[in-house]
């Protein structure tokens, strides 16, 4: 299954906000919309991606400083790991693995298209594997009546 056909079914929406929006506010739109990363995006660009762990992160190494004074900017990580739609889910899994990551962020000439969640992928994963499974079964069940006859 390559990510385009995952694309066309229902995702969970992202949260996106300018470079310039301050930590606080960002911490807000995240448990507002329940999401555990906002995408950093200016002029149409992603820039970065600033994730629960990094503001809790911040929160462990400054408890003193208040998010206010610091934009998503400051934070976000700008080394992404990104997937093109026509990625395989295995390949998708195998990258989110091997870079550690949760969020992975799908681009179209230049465009992001949406955010995958680890969970989500996993889920259409599982799909895949029952699905495989019950065609292995219906095989040896057909292999085993045959062989009865």
């Amino acid at each position: 299954m390559h990510l385009h056909k995952i694309l066309n079914q229902p995702i969970p929406c992202f949260t996106s906000l300018p470079a310039d929006t301050a930590l606080d506010q960002a911490v807000s739109a995240m448990a507002h919309t329940g999401k555990t990363a906002v995408m950093v995006v200016d002029d149409g660009q992603v820039k970065g991606i600033v994730t629960r762990t990094d503001i809790l992160g911040l929160l462990e190494k400054e408890a003193s400083s208040p998010l206010g004074k610091k934009t998503v900017a400051q934070l976000m990580s700008r080394d992404l790991v990104l997937a093109d739609p026509d990625a395989s889910l295995e390949d998708a899994l195998d990258r989110m693995a091997e870079f550690r990551i949760e969020h992975l962020p799908v681009i179209q000439d230049g465009r992001l298209l949406t955010v995958l969640h680890e969970s989500h992928l996993l889920r259409q994963r599982i799909e895949v594997l029952r699905n495989d499974i019950g065609v292995l079964q219906e095989y040896i069940d057909h292999l085993h009546n045959a062989s009865q006859d």
